[in-house]
Order: structure tokens, then sequence, then C-alpha cells
């Protein structure tokens, strides 16, 4: 695994630097490149006076800001930190997939190296990278569900702090995005005892508890800005997330193929709001490679012999289902 970890890093970091390293952009926000260590301290008070007169803070936004403070404190310029903070997203996704997979198939071989490509370099990474407060979600959601398998096989707390620790990074980014990662733990407990029966409820219900103790503090922030600031969290929930706005806008195919964000379709006099996915939109021949994967993903679940393939097939459609429902 440590082989294909470097090699990510180095591929992810190579992608990102020849996307013109000098320049750097509103990733999110100014601030968090240009002073990271204000954006920290501001992120101390409640009430943030830096949006029109004021207003409550919902930004805390520590899984982003931290990082930063770290990257500006080694003496790297705005463009080189985005850079650098961009190729650790796109690595670390790649590296969970292959790592979630490796728990089910411990040999690395070409099937890690294929999982590990398609998570860091698929449509959603063209197109979502940016925001990258938003973007790490997707690069902890393998990480979590590594956290949440390898934890109820143990008695050790460790899995228990690291599902908690990045529970609380993905809570103070998007609070809806703990509630659906969330979701995923049903099938994956019901292949670990049912389908694999490595496990027993008994062990899922001991870790959920430990779990679920430390999510009281780890969540605490994202919590307390969801209650304070209630009518921002559901204006925007209505704007951006409503059903009934979304299925306006999208499908499930292009859900399946990574492409059923709301802003792909937005526009104003400047173009399209994502101007790097129309060629997801527009050209036969990318629209058509886009299908590759998930119907090969399709194939390989219902030819393979492994065991795991079920719970595969039940995260599948577990998404695809959450993501028509949704979109």
């Amino acid at each position: 695994i440590w082989t294909l970890a470097i090699a990510s890093v180095v591929v992810a970091a190579v992608a990102v630097w020849l996307n013109d390293p000098t320049t750097w952009f509103a990733d999110n926000r100014f601030e968090l490149y240009a002073n990271p260590t204000g954006a920290l301290q501001s992120t101390f008070s409640v009430w943030d006076t830096g949006r029109g007169l004021g207003t409550f803070r919902t930004d805390y936004w520590l899984g982003n800001t931290v990082p930063m403070v770290l990257l500006r404190g080694t003496g790297l310029s705005p463009a080189a930190t985005q850079h650098v903070w961009h190729a650790a997203l796109i690595s670390l996704g790649g590296i969970g997939a292959a790592s979630f997979l490796r728990c089910f198939v411990p040999r690395i071989g070409v099937s890690h190296v294929v999982t590990a490509g398609l998570y860091m370099f698929g449509p959603y990474t063209v197109s979502f990278l940016l925001p990258s407060i938003l973007f790490l979600d997707y690069a902890l959601a393998p990480w979590i569900f590594v956290a949440f398998y390898r934890g109820i096989h143990t008695s050790a707390w460790r899995y228990a702090a690291a599902y908690a620790f990045m529970m609380g990074l993905v809570g103070t980014a998007e609070l809806p995005g703990v509630i659906y990662a969330s979701l995923y733990l049903v099938p994956i407990s019901i292949y670990a005892v049912h389908i694999d029966r490595s496990c027993r409820w008994q062990d899922v219900w001991s870790w959920l508890w430990r779990a679920g103790l430390l999510l009281c503090l780890t969540l605490n922030a994202a919590l307390y800005a969801a209650a304070i600031a209630g009518e921002l969290f559901a204006q925007n929930l209505r704007e951006t997330e409503a059903p009934l706005s979304l299925g306006r806008n999208s499908s499930w195919a292009e859900a399946w193929r990574g492409l059923g964000g709301w802003l792909i379709y937005h526009t104003d006099i400047t173009g399209p709001a994502r101007p790097q996915s129309r060629v997801f939109l527009t050209n036969a021949p990318a629209v058509w490679a886009t299908f590759v994967p998930a119907i090969a993903a399709t194939a390989a679940v219902a030819m393979s012999r492994l065991r795991a393939r079920l719970l595969m097939a039940m995260m599948m459609l577990t998404g695809l289902a959450l993501m028509t429902a949704l979109y």
C-alpha cells in the first residue's frame, strides 16, 4: 500500500502542478490562502463582522484552515499552498479508496491501482475540486468507511477516534454530509454481520456508542453553528439541496457518472459556473467515456466471485438511491 500511496501523491502533485503553479484563486475564500492565521483566529468568534453588516458565523472550516496555517508557516506562497493542498486532497481520496478495497482484498493489485486512479481523476474531481472545503468530504469518505469497518472488528478506541475526528471535519464543512456518510454504515454492517460473518451486531453497537460519544465532542462547533444560524442554514438548504429544486436540473444518469451536482448547470453573464464540466455534457465521446467506469463496476459486481461484491452492490444502490432521491 505504501508504494501505491507514494505513486498517488506523485501523480496528483504532477497533475496539479502542471496547471499554472504560479496562479491561485478564490477557492472557498481568498483569506484562507492570503491570511490563514487571521481566518483561523476569526473562527473563535460567534459573530462574523466581515459579511455585510455582520451575521452569525457558520464557517468553522478547521479542516481547511489549519492545514493552510501550517503550509503558509513553512514559507510557501499562497499559490504554492493552494497547489499542495489540492494535490494532498486528490491523493488522500485515492489512497483511501484503495485502502477500503484492501479491507476485502489484502493483496495489492491492479484493482487497487484502478480504484485509486478513478477516485482521484474521475469526473467528480474535475468538476468539484473547487470549493475544496466540500471536496474534503469526498477525500475523507473512504477513510471514514475504513475506520468503521476496521473498528467493528476490534475493541480498540483508535478507529472510533479516527471516525469521530473525520466526521468532525466533515460536519464543520457541510453538516448534512455527516448524515449522508453515516447512511453507508448500514450496508457495511449488514455485510460484516450477515454475509461475511466476521463480527456480531454486539460488536457494531459497541463501536457505535464509542464513536457516538466522541462525535458529541467533535461536532460541537458544527451543531452550535446550526443552532444559532438555523434560518441561514435552512435558506441555503432550500436553495441548493431541496429535492424539488435539484430535480429540475439533474438526472440519475448524470449522478451515476459523478455529475449530479447542481452547480454544473448554473450559468451567468460570464458563462457556466463550472466551465470545466462542459465537456462531460456536450462532448459525445467524453459523455460515453464517463459511463465506462460505472458500467465496468456493475459488470464486476455481477461477474466477480469476491464475496465483498455484495457489499459494493449495496453501497452502489445506496448511493444511486440517495442521488436519485435528491437530484
